[in-house]
């Protein structure tokens, strides 16, 4: 409770306050004649004002401090300071840069009001005076002054209030074309706004760009207002969140058109906003979605499928015997490989198996984690149940590879369920739950495997998942060989190169083509690891034909898509290095659908090569895929013409046509044109004649073993061409 004293002081406070609000403004008037001071101070007493005297200029400074003067009133002629130089004086002393001043001129002395005004002076009077015309002339000034005053701290008051609350304002004219905005849209955005409304646009966000141009370019036709939120990016590349509220006023006579509106920065709000969202929707421990957030995006998943008429896949994934690596390496251990295993499911989950937005991020991998072990990911946009088995299929073969942790190295299998919409359930909670009895499905299959939820799918993909388990194995068996098939050139008939071609020497269904199991192997990952195998293989083979005497041409490798990574350019000058030969022993086939991925990528792979002195080839020319634009801009060396088109020339002059374009292309381009499939001898007269540069097929030879493709080349004249090391 306060005491007496207190009140009572608080009181004398309002009292004295009272006082002080009631004394008449104080004037300090500076003139060097007596009389005119005594007839001034009098006159303006008399109006209720407070009159302090100086007899000089240097006086009125002098004094000035300490009175601290509500107006300063000066005469323009003193001696030794005279008014011009006293009111500037006034204005450099920190208690009256904003004092009013007022001059008192001659009445003709329009130079000298001049020069008050230049000095800082408010206003003016002139003699010979009318002193009831001075009070009124002084009362205003005061007015005037103590608006002004006001203005300036409502002003400063807002300009704070702003500051605090990252609030600017803005206001924006077509006639004249004019913006104007306050100090605080200048410290949000870094820079000032355009002059035109319509160049706003430039400073947001690429990624929210055409939705604030929409919007803006709506309200310019129509009027009204749009509340928005979005980033904008500063100068130095800083991101930043604001609400933006925008008016536009159509022109209507006499205005013109016309805008106003507001910028908050609300970065950190949104900062708050998004850690919040993460504690409710993401795992700690993985940075993956959880449990709620992976059931609303499933939910929504099924509403788009619904509309669309198309299939939603759920895979149950669980790691097999996860326990054992708790007990065996310790909790921390385990959590790594957790957060591992999450790193690889978001890598190997293709783009078209995303769904949903999350606030703060872009479209990404639909996979969570619901705990301990266990993993979902949600497949949208499916046209058939074998695209399930797809996926699944490539994670288990990435789980396979052995974990890096730290200096262990770990490896475990998974298990995985696959419920498919709208087969297996209508909702969220029946399909999880049907992926789930799935997945025990496949544990009790034996692990390492996945599980359709309906029967007659996991007959259907029963086969193809034995085949994928028996290619994982097929390198360490050492079922994998490779079969040298001839090129020959047609100008000088002499042995030009040959083209290594895979096989694959299954222990219970013979040998398989590369179509028989590649396409799987691009499908699970396996592709880069048989791809390496293929390299080293043939690089090997031409050191031990060299160390046999034999002198091989150049050896032709296909190079599939999914082999195309940085590591692929070091891994072929190991493999080279291993072999004892220079990398351009051998020459790379490849497709133009593998570079189509990422072009740019792979062009700067495929220089790489060229730099290495490697030969480049296009497969597979007039198929699928193929742009004359690429086959331009590409570093290929050769190209390659399908065999479905040499078989065509026999066939009638259109297919002759058709090739005969195909070479002219290809010399245009300035490559070595070679034609596959070539089986017959009228085949090979007629590319003879059409200019074709070299053939490969089986009237040359059919792909042949290590054994007989030594004792061909030993059959050949010497001088074939060799790319030693």
């Amino acid at each position: 409770m306060r005491g007496v004293n207190s009140i009572r002081s608080e009181a004398l406070a309002v009292r004295v306050d009272a006082a002080q609000a009631t004394e008449p403004e104080l004037i300090l008037l500076a003139d060097d004649d007596p009389v005119f001071r005594a007839l001034a101070a009098a006159a303006l007493e008399q109006q209720g004002f407070s009159v302090a005297q100086a007899e000089n200029g240097v006086q009125a400074l002098d004094r000035f401090p300490g009175l601290r003067p509500d107006l300063a009133l000066l005469d323009i002629e003193m001696p030794g300071l005279d008014g011009i130089a006293t009111c500037k004086g006034i204005r450099a002393l920190p208690e009256g840069a904003e004092t009013p001043v007022i001059v008192i001129t001659g009445s003709e002395d329009d130079e000298s009001v001049e020069a008050a005004y230049g000095s800082g002076a408010t206003d003016f009077v002139s003699k010979p005076m009318n002193w009831k015309q001075l009070g009124r002339r002084v009362r205003s000034v005061l007015r005037a002054s103590e608006a002004f005053h006001e203005l300036s701290e409502s002003r400063a008051l807002l300009a704070n209030a702003q500051r605090m609350a990252r609030l600017g304002n803005w206001q924006w004219t077509t006639e004249p074309l004019k913006m104007t905005a306050s100090a605080e849209i200048m410290r949000i955005l870094g820079r000032p706004l355009p002059n035109d409304l319509k160049s706003f646009p430039d400073l947001v966000h690429p990624d929210d760009r055409l939705r604030v141009e929409r919007g803006i370019a709506k309200l310019l036709r129509e009027g009204g207002r749009l509340s928005v939120d979005h980033r904008v990016v500063r100068p130095d590349g800083e991101e930043r969140f604001v609400h933006h509220l925008l008016d536009v006023f159509p022109a209507r006579e006499p205005l013109p058109l016309r805008a106003s509106g507001t910028i908050q920065d609300i970065t950190e709000r949104k900062e708050v906003e998004d850690r919040i969202w993460r504690l409710a929707y993401r795992d700690d421990l993985t940075g993956l979605a959880n449990r709620r957030l992976q059931g609303e995006r499933l939910t929504a998943a099924l509403d788009s499928a619904r509309k669309a008429g198309r299939l939603v896949g759920v895979l149950f994934l669980d790691i097999d015997h996860f326990k054992r690596v708790n007990d065996s390496y310790g909790h921390t251990v385990g959590d790594d490989l957790l957060s591992e295993v999450a790193r690889r499911l978001v890598h190997d989950v293709r783009v078209r198996d995303w769904v949903g937005r999350t606030p703060g991020s872009d479209l990404e991998p639909a996979v969570s984690r619901l705990g301990g072990d266990e993993f979902t990911i949600v497949l949208t946009d499916l046209e058939d149940r074998e695209d399930v088995a797809t996926v699944a299929l490539r994670i288990l073969s990435s789980l396979a590879r052995p974990f890096e942790l730290g200096d262990l190295e770990v490896r475990v299998s998974a298990s995985i369920g696959v419920a498919v919409h709208p087969f297996d359930g209508d909702d969220a909670e029946t399909l999880l739950r049907n992926a789930d009895t799935a997945m025990y499905a496949a544990k009790d299959s034996g692990r390492g495997t996945f599980r359709f939820y309906a029967d007659e799918m996991n007959e259907q993909v029963r086969a193809r998942i034995e085949l994928d388990a028996a290619l994982q194995k097929a390198i360490e068996r050492d079922e994998l060989e490779l079969r040298y098939q001839p090129k020959l050139d047609l100008s000088t008939g002499a042995v030009c190169g040959m083209e290594a071609l895979i096989r694959w020497n299954h222990p219970e269904r013979g040998r398989l083509s590369p179509a028989e199991f590649i396409p799987y192997a691009e499908e699970s990952g396996l592709i880069v690891s048989i791809g390496e195998w293929v390299l080293a293989a043939a690089y090997r083979q031409v050191r031990l034909w060299r160390d046999a005497g034999l002198v091989p041409p150049p050896i032709a490798v296909n190079l599939s898509g999914g082999q195309f990574s940085e590591d692929l350019v070091e891994s072929v000058k190991r493999l080279a290095a291993e072999a004892g030969v220079a990398p351009s022993c051998l020459d790379f086939e490849i497709t133009e659908s593998a570079i189509l991925p990422d072009e740019h990528a792979a062009t700067r792979m495929l220089e790489r090569f060229r730099e290495m002195g490697i030969v480049l080839a296009m497969d597979d020319f007039g198929t699928g895929y193929s742009s004359l634009s690429h086959l331009r801009t590409l570093p290929f060396d050769c190209m390659k013409i399908d065999g479905s088109f040499v078989r065509a020339t026999t066939e009638g002059p259109e297919g002759a046509a058709i090739v005969s374009a195909i070479i002219a292309i290809g010399h245009s381009l300035h490559l070595t044109v070679i034609a596959e499939g070539v089986e017959t001898e009228a085949q090979r007269a007629l590319l003879r004649e059409l200019g074709c540069d070299q053939i490969q097929g089986y009237l040359i030879a059919r792909p042949l073993s290590v054994s007989d493709a030594a004792q061909f080349l030993a059959q050949q004249e010497p001088g074939a061409l060799d790319r030693s090391s």
